[in-house]
């Protein structure tokens, strides 16, 4: 598919929907082009894309789906003039054969690169010495097509011959978490396909000031903050003295009854502040929004 348009490539559609530029006036041709560009404001917002994005910026899957399927009906029944249906579905099918082929070949490669990742068993034990060089040999090719980086030396490659380069890849030894990361990629995922789909918008900011203002809620008293869960400490400092002070306060004097009164007011400030982060941390809609 050829680039010759902002919008997209009408070149391609004209031929598959066998429309001719030369047979057709200025303003038929205005028509058409008006046509497609409004089917394609109508799939984008079927798929809960920008209005603003071209054919271009979709994924080809996508584009293809839109030329060979969603405008099909319609394009069939705004011909400038007649064109066998027949030719028309013909094109259409080696179009599409086409991009499967493509499609197919990229999932081979794909596959293929697996199976090297996860090749295990390069050596045995009973194995020459020639054969073990030379399994090392291509176990290195393997692991530095992927690392770019040295690999484990011979003597260390013979204690584990039985690994693949993917095994290696999970070992902390080799400092590669590749459970974090296949989280953070799915995460990632996740995350683009809601955008797209609802329109979903995260306030990192306000994550990261939630989390720092939590980190920095500490109570610096002598009190054991875990006596309490946070949703039971005593809201009245009258019930905090009866629960927590051994006497009447008759039996202190004003300068102990303010000392315990403001440890109280630390205590209960920090317990506010855990309700309130924990709160928001449950509730987290105040963390984004959708269309």
């Amino acid at each position: 598919m050829g680039r010759n348009d902002a919008k997209m490539d009408y070149e391609t559609i004209y031929d598959l929907y066998g429309i001719n530029k030369n047979q057709i006036s200025k303003n038929e041709e205005r028509r058409i082009r008006k046509n497609l560009t409004s089917w394609l404001k109508i799939y984008l917002q079927t798929c809960g894309y920008s209005e603003e994005l071209s054919l271009y910026d979709l994924r080809k899957s996508e584009q293809d789906y839109f030329i060979c399927y969603e405008i099909k009906e319609k394009m069939i029944n705004t011909l400038p003039y007649a064109v066998s249906n027949n030719k028309i579905e013909n094109k259409l099918k080696e179009y599409m054969r086409d991009s499967l082929v493509e499609g197919e070949r990229y999932l081979k490669e794909r596959n293929s690169v697996i199976e090297r990742i996860k090749k295990r068993d390069y050596a045995g034990l009973k194995d020459s010495e020639q054969k073990k060089k030379q399994a090392y040999q291509e176990f290195c090719e393997t692991w530095k097509y992927f690392f770019h980086t040295q690999p484990p030396t011979f003597e260390s490659f013979l204690k584990r011959p039985n690994l693949s380069v993917y095994d290696y890849m999970k070992s902390k030894e080799f400092g590669i978490d590749v459970e974090d990361k296949v989280d953070k990629v799915t995460l990632n995922i996740i995350l683009e396909v809601l955008k797209e789909k609802l329109g979903l918008e995260i306030d990192f900011e306000a994550i990261e000031n939630c989390i720092i203002e939590a980190s920095l809620n500490r109570y610096d008293g002598e009190f054991d903050v875990s006596f309490y869960d946070d949703e039971k400490f005593p809201l009245t400092f009258q019930e905090y003295w009866d629960e927590q002070i051994d006497g009447d306060k008759s039996e202190f004097s004003d300068e102990e009854i303010k000392a315990i009164e403001n440890d109280y007011n630390k205590l209960r400030t920090f317990f506010i502040n855990q309700n309130k982060y924990h709160y928001m941390f449950t509730n987290l809609k105040q963390f984004y929004k959708t269309k």
